[in-house]
Parts: C-alpha cells; sequence; structure tokens
C-alpha cells in the first residue's frame, strides 16, 4: 500500500513540476532549467543522507554504483534532456501523450532485466490506465485559426526517448537498489552521476557560466527552478523509487504518470481551458484502472 501512495504522491510532483519547470523553460531555456537543478538538488540530497544515514558510501556495493550512477546518466541527464526539449517542440500535452508509454516500456524491460511478472489483471490495468492518459492528452485543441496543431517528428522521437530513458532509468535503480539500500542514498549516486554529466557537458561546449548567470539574472527563474527542485528531482524522484523498489516497475511508472489527469483541473481554473467530456470520462477510466492496485494481493 505504502509504494502505491508513493507512486501518487510522485505524480503530484511531476504536475507541479510540470507547470514550473515550463515557466522557468520559457524564461531561461529548459537545458538551463535542467542544469541548474541538479546543482540544487545533490547539495539538498547530501544533507538529507547525512542527517538520516551519515557517511554510508561504503554500504554501496559495486553493482549498486554502477547500476545507480548509469540510472542516474539515463534518467537525469539523457532522459531529461530529451523530455525537456520535447516540452519546447510538442508541448506539454502531446509530450505526455508519448510518455504515456513509459509503464508499458518499463514493464517489457522489467520482465526481461528483472525477471518481474504482473498478473493479468495488473497488466490490463497498466495498459487502460496508460490508453486512458493518452487518450485524454491526445486531444486537439483549437489553435485559435480554426486549424489543427502541427506534429513535429523530431519532438515526437524526443519524447519517446524520455519516456524509454524514464522507463529504463527506474529498472536500473531498483537493480541499483537491490542490496536493501536506502533511497535517499540511491537518489544521491543517481544525482551524483547526473550532475557529473552535466559539468562536464556544459565544460566542454563553453556553457557552464552562462547557464549560471542567465539563471541568477532572472529572479522569477529563481524562484520556480528551486521551488521546483525541491518537488520534483528531491521529494518526486524519492517517492517514484520508493515505489518502484517496493512493487513492480510498470505499477510504479502508471502510479507516477497520473500527472496529465491532475493537471486537468490546474488547466481549467487557472489556464481557463475548457473541460470536455473526453477528459472526464478518460481520467475516471485511468483511475479506476490504477484503484485495482490497491486491491491486488
Amino acid at each position: 500500500m505504502f509504494g502505491e501512495l508513493a507512486g501518487l504522491g510522485a505524480s503530484l510532483c511531476w504536475a507541479y513540476n510540470a507547470i514550473f519547470f515550463g515557466k522557468a523553460g520559457k524564461r531561461i531555456g529548459s537545458f538551463t532549467v535542467s542544469h541548474i537543478r541538479m546543482w540544487i538538488a545533490f547539495p539538498l540530497l547530501v544533507i538529507l543522507n547525512l542527517a538520516l544515514y551519515g557517511n554510508n558510501f561504503a554500504s554501496v556495493s559495486g553493482t549498486g554504483w554502477l547500476y545507480l550512477g548509469l540510472s542516474g546518466l539515463i534518467g537525469f541527464f539523457i532522459g531529461d534532456i530529451l523530455l525537456f526539449e520535447a516540452f519546447v517542440q510538442l508541448g506539454p500535452r502531446l509530450t505526455m501523450l508519448i510518455m504515456s508509454l513509459g509503464p508499458v516500456i518499463g514493464t517489457l524491460l522489467s520482465r526481461f532485466m528483472l525477471h518481474e511478472h504482473p498478473s493479468l489483471i495488473e497488466l490490463a490495468a497498466i495498459i487502460i490506465a496508460a490508453g486512458a492518459i493518452g487518450w485524454v492528452v491526445s486531444e486537439k485543441k483549437d489553435n485559435g485559426s480554426g486549424g489543427k496543431e502541427p506534429h513535429n517528428i523530431q519532438g515526437l522521437l524526443f519524447a519517446l526517448g524520455g519516456a524509454l530513458g524514464q522507463a529504463l532509468g527506474m529498472v536500473l535503480s531498483k537493480m541499483g537498489m537491490a542490496q536493501n539500500l536506502p533511497v535517499i542514498t540511491s537518489n544521491l549516486v543517481r544525482a551524483l552521476f547526473g550532475l557529473t554529466a552535466f559539468f562536464l557537458f556544459t565544460l566542454l561546449t563553453k556553457r557552464f557560466s552562462r547557464d549560471f548567470v542567465k539563471f541568477f539574472q532572472d529572479k522569477r527563474a529563481v524562484l520556480f527552478v528551486s521551488s521546483s527542485t525541491l518537488v520534483g528531482p528531491v521529494l518526486g524522484v524519492l517517492l517514484a523509487l520508493y515505489a518502484v523498489k517496493t512493487i513492480y516497475v510498470g505499477v510504479a511508472l502508471t502510479l507516477t504518470s497520473l500527472s496529465p489527469l491532475i493537471l486537468i483541473p490546474v488547466a481549467h481554473f487557472v489556464d481557463k481551458e475548457k473541460i470536455t467530456l473526453r477528459a472526464v470520462v478518460g481520467s475516471l477510466t485511468a483511475l479506476g484502472a490504477v484503484s485495482l492496485f490497491f486491491f491486488i494481493d
């Protein structure tokens, strides 16, 4: 039960992130946001880990460093760069359509890499929930001139890469936590590798100092990125890792993929978007499928 609740909590965090990381990305650029948030997240995780567990890096096995390191590179660096660029090229709605494939991809990967075998009911719930989310977020919106929104092939590939990166990153995280490693320590190792990748990349591309200048020159971006980092890469990822650690990867990814549904009332009350019958039916279908996870032994 706690694993399922953690997955739902992660979805709430991703919904918050989608709003405020998106706002910050429009002001200072998506890559800069993705880069700077790691410099905020890493020291926070260090403080949390030291306060709760002390200097326990010696407890991380060689395979733990390998799998968690790969998870950090794929999840925090490669996957998030692809995801943030997809948000720029496709917008959040179409990006979330592709990202709804994450639970299906995660289920397939965990079957081969972790030998997990979800029950038929769990598989059906994963497919129904992912399909319902995709159906809701794929609904076309009027662009104001009577035309349809264009489909950007490159953006679709970025989003697909982001979905694959998310799923693979979670599977590798579970493999790295196999020795009952604390979730906070696991995320700290992931963040260390993700931050190192950003540091080396920005040095090689000569944009390290430029990203920090852009960040500190925009006070609203500082607020948006700082608060979203606390909610997302720190709290949200900890909840997601706990869910992945305690329940099947496919189930965890399904529960953490509900943010598009959570954002529907936000879009209505904040952005004044009309809530359609399709959105209501799809949301209830997805939530109904997800509720099955709480009644399966």
